[in-house]
């Protein structure tokens, strides 16, 4: 996550970011990021063989990070913030479970 004082979160290709469910706060999905331009990303879900999701950037709520829908957009749908990278080799949330 690259960010300045009065500046917003942004992806960055490489990074993984987490987003939890709204209906289930076990249940999370993490994300790589492998590619992005000025106004999306591509995303894969990591420890998935499947290939990248490209996801169209928005601004966060409060004017602080970017964000995408990995999931699509309906209702419940979880939101991926650019302020919520994970760093995989400490704890987390959720261990990746398959």
């Amino acid at each position: 996550m690259s960010t300045n004082e009065n500046s917003t979160a942004k992806f960055e290709t490489g990074t993984r970011y987490s987003c939890n469910s709204i209906g289930d706060s076990n249940c999370w999905w993490h994300f790589e990021v492998v590619r992005r331009t000025a106004k999306s990303i591509w995303i894969r879900e990591v420890g998935s063989s499947k290939e990248p999701q490209r996801k169209a950037i928005s601004p966060s709520y409060d004017g602080k990070a970017e964000t995408v829908s990995p999931l699509g957009s309906y209702s419940m749908s979880p939101s991926l913030r650019a302020d919520r990278n994970v760093d995989m080799g400490s704890a987390y949330p959720m261990a990746l479970v398959r």
